[in-house]
């Protein structure tokens, strides 16, 4: 679920990343970041061996929150982005200590996210059709 939200953080416009950004509460203590930084990129290739692709850049950041730590690692420098996935997962490990604002704030803020994704899972498949259309079938093609 955390990699799913942080996937939709990533890829949301920058209007609904603005309107979920000031719903965070404004007494947020950030304790480390929002800071740049580089994460290697290893894949395994087709005979299992590792294969270094190159460096990340990633933004790193570590809120508090009434006792609570959220941590968030994004990609690319979206320090925005961070703190919004730091404290989303913040309010989702804050299971056994939530006063009803930390539970409202989560519900409404996981609704949010929900409209979200389906808005990001509709435009990408808009984006699917389009290619679909482009697709060549080599096998069907005439021979000359």
């Amino acid at each position: 679920m955390e990699e799913d939200l942080n996937i939709v953080i990533s890829k949301m416009g920058k209007k609904s990343l603005d309107r979920l950004i000031r719903s965070i509460p404004k007494d947020i203590n950030i304790r480390k970041g929002p800071q740049l930084g580089l994460l290697m990129s290893v894949f395994k290739d087709v005979y299992d061996t590792d294969f270094c692709l190159g460096e990340v850049l990633v933004t790193e950041v570590e809120i508090e929150y009434r006792g609570t730590v959220g941590y968030s690692m994004i990609v690319g420098d979206e320090p925005e982005r961070a703190i919004l996935s730091a404290f989303i997962n913040l309010l989702l490990s804050a299971e056994s200590k939530e006063d009803e604002y930390l539970k409202s704030l989560k519900k409404e803020l996981m609704r949010q996210i929900k409209k979200e994704k389906r808005k990001i899972a509709k435009l990408e498949n808009s984006e699917r059709k389009l290619l679909a259309k482009t697709k060549v079938t080599f096998e069907t093609m005439s021979r000359r």
